[in-house]
């Protein structure tokens, strides 16, 4: 009787236990998504047991022609806040082809003893092509519960309570028949009875702790179904931003298209600056070329004007010699040999000309020397004749040469002096105006007449009078 009692007791608490726990089987066993144009059954189990592992079927069938099929399948076990990733796959990887199936594959998870206890969700990502147009099935739904004890182990146990509940009958019957073939052990049955209100009492205890324990697990499942529900409504307001992020992407990818219209366009005009850039590549050698001629020329004019100015002093040099030979000449009385020395000498008419005039000075002698001041920018326009006194013979700085003539050094303001004799020879004196003349290399002088003398004398000749 002893051994009876405490079978019974466990019977009654495991009905009990089987009683307060959910239900599996509102939840069901297969789950098909369906766009019409893809169809996906996926089949799993309501429940898993800790420490045990699971399968979960996926059979993809297309229902028209598509490309770059990827589905995606994740499992995850939540408890609370914390979530924990029993499986994360490509069931599919870029398939195309249809209509027709597509993959029939067991995906494989397992609940570890150090998960906790919670909800298992399965989540399902499915992207694919139809012609130009890219399509998305994303999905996620609770599969079962991960538990310490399934479902079908607690209808075992209540079913073994039941077997046992028929057992311990026929043994109250039993004992019964024992009661009345045994009414003189009244005392030891009483007692008995004593000991099964004890735990008959322990029982009640029992069933308190339980009925307490199942508040417990009623107020953790109503806040599981408030999490749910915020969860439900953060997924509603991740729905509406992944609507926006698309609809964001569909300007960014017009906005890059304009940017590669640009881009296009740029590379167009660089590889004409390109271009241009080549061809003023090629005129600058060019020009550095021409240059580097010019400068080559212009070097050897230089040295042409070097050598041109060499001879143009020695040409100077004979003029002087010259010069000096016609003031010899003109210190001769005879005029007539003065002539055929100027004709001699390549001047013809105007070297008469010059003797004349000389000669005919000669008769009016002033006694001071007047001193002429060339002009800057040349002696082709009419001087400004600045006619003074002989200065010291340390300003004329002249000297004669070996011909009888004068040479004198040019002073500040290209001026130079009328020595004394040529002075008288013309006829010069201060104030008088006088007339610059060149004849080939020579300076000509010659005194202009006042309007009261009579007519003025005859100019050179143009090709000997510079202007």
């Amino acid at each position: 009787m002893e051994r009876s009692a405490f079978p019974l007791s466990l019977a009654l608490a495991l009905l009990l236990g089987s009683l307060l726990l959910p239900s599996g089987s509102a939840i069901t066993f297969n789950s098909l998504i369906d766009d019409g144009k893809l169809a996906v059954t996926l089949n799993y189990p309501s429940e898993v047991k800790r420490g045990t592992c699971f399968n979960v079927r996926v059979e993809v069938n297309a229902l028209t022609t598509m490309n770059d099929l990827n589905v995606t399948l994740v499992i995850e076990l939540r408890s609370g806040p914390s979530v924990y990733v029993l499986f994360s796959g490509k069931v599919v990887d870029d398939w195309s082809g249809g209509p027709g199936p597509v993959a029939n594959s067991i995906v494989g998870a397992c609940v570890t003893t150090s998960h906790p206890t919670g909800l298992i969700v399965l989540r399902t990502s499915i992207e694919y092509h139809i012609g130009a147009s890219r399509l998305t099935l994303d999905s996620s739904f609770l599969m079962g519960y991960a538990r310490d004890t399934t479902y079908n182990e607690l209808a075992a146990l209540y079913s073994a309570a039941q077997s046992e509940i028929s057992r311990l009958r026929s043994v109250v019957e039993d004992l019964r028949r024992e009661a009345e073939m045994l009414r003189t052990r009244i005392s030891e049955l009483m007692s008995e009875i004593s000991a099964l209100g004890a735990r008959y009492d322990a029982l009640r205890e029992r069933y308190a702790s339980l009925q307490s324990d199942y508040a417990n697990l009623l107020s953790r499942y109503q806040e599981l179904q408030q999490s749910h529900e915020r969860l439900q409504r953060d997924y509603e307001g991740l729905t509406r931003q992944l609507e926006s992020l698309r609809a964001s992407e569909s300007e960014l990818r017009k906005a890059y298209s304009a940017l590669q219209e640009e881009l296009e366009r740029l590379r167009a005009e660089y590889a004409a600056l390109q271009k241009q850039h080549a061809s003023l590549t090629a005129l600058h050698e060019d020009l550095k070329s021409r240059y580097e001629q010019l400068d080559s020329a212009h070097q050897e004019a230089v040295r042409q004007i070097g050598s041109l100015s060499g001879a143009l002093e020695e040409k100077g040099r004979q003029m002087d010699a010259v010069m000096a030979m016609l003031d010899n000449a003109l210190r001769e009385r005879n005029v007539f040999s003065n002539i055929v020395i100027a004709q001699a000498l390549g001047l013809g008419g105007l070297g008469a000309l010059y003797l004349f005039e000389r000669k005919r000075a000669r008769r009016s002698p002033s006694p001071a020397t007047p001193s002429v001041h060339v002009p800057e920018g040349g002696s082709g326009e009419p001087p400004s004749s600045e006619v003074s006194s002989a200065p010291a013979q340390s300003e004329l700085q002249s000297q004669e040469n070996g011909n009888g003539g004068m040479v004198q050094k040019v002073i500040s303001g290209r001026r130079i002096t009328i020595p004394k004799k040529v002075a008288e020879l013309l006829g010069v004196d201060v104030g008088d105006q006088v007339e610059l003349g060149v004849i080939g290399d020579a300076l000509m002088v010659r005194k202009l007449r006042r309007p009261a003398d009579g007519q003025p004398p005859a100019e050179l000749d143009g090709p000997s009078r510079r202007s």
